[in-house]
């Protein structure tokens, strides 16, 4: 049983704007942080995946009791902090993190992705990058300031998509996770994706399906993510 309960920590995905968390941080009890990765806004950029899962770890200590809520990359580095039993964790809420090969296909897409991108040194190919990954319907759903931001990131954008593309978890690792888990994957998002949830289901996650949502759901439907996120939240504090 913990003392009080746990902070819970917003991470931002690659390129994604850490302010699409506000309607959802303002919407939840309790409190909160909404954590910016290194690289955006003035941070320093990290100069790997394992610098980026060590500089959130260094958050977590701070906050204990902490919950990491993440979407896209920001997922896969509160996956990362799971595997790791990072000292303070109290639990995950991951929506559409990457598992590495135990995903081929969305693996190889990743890596090509970000071997291309490293190649060309085009800022255009790393704004084409995000718009699939979002998705165009949720790309054109976002507020015109997070396009306009992630103009200024594009650079950064450039160097994180191949770092993402070196976690490789195994299934050893995943099944070891002794931390409650909440994944979450959009009714909308393709079958790479609601097999990656289906794969943490399978080793101890609780697995929920966010209606009429993709990839981006701070955008595509923020009212039933957070739905998700409070029932979540209510089992912690029972546990």
């Amino acid at each position: 049983m913990i003392d009080r309960p746990p902070a819970l920590v917003f991470v931002h995905g690659v390129g994604m704007w850490p302010q699409l968390f506000n309607p959802i941080r303002r919407s939840l009890r309790g409190e909160r942080h909404l954590w910016i990765r290194p690289g955006y806004d003035g941070n320093a950029p990290a100069p790997s995946f394992e610098a980026q899962v060590e500089a959130l770890e260094a958050v977590v200590s701070k906050l204990y009791p902490a919950v990491l809520v993440g979407v896209s990359g920001g997922a896969t580095l509160a996956l990362a902090c799971a595997i790791r039993h990072s000292l303070g964790l109290r639990a995950v809420i991951t929506h559409e993190p990457l598992v590495g090969a135990l995903q081929p296909s969305l693996d190889e897409r990743v890596r090509v992705a970000g071997e291309e991108i490293s190649a060309s040194k085009d800022l255009d190919d790393a704004r084409r990058f995000l718009q699939r990954l979002y998705g165009q319907q949720s790309w054109d759903a976002m507020p015109y300031q997070a396009r306009d931001w992630v103009e200024t990131v594009l650079p950064v954008v450039a160097s994180e998509v191949s770092q993402f593309a070196m976690f490789q978890p195994t299934l050893e690792e995943l099944t070891a996770i002794e931390i409650p888990q909440l994944t979450t994957v959009g009714s909308r998002s393709g079958a790479e994706r609601q097999s990656v949830a289906q794969l943490l289901a399978s080793v101890g996650a609780r697995k929920a399906v966010v209606d009429g949502s993709g990839h981006l759901v701070q955008v595509d439907n923020p009212g039933a993510f957070i739905q998700h996120v409070e029932s979540f939240a209510e089992r912690l504090a029972v546990v």
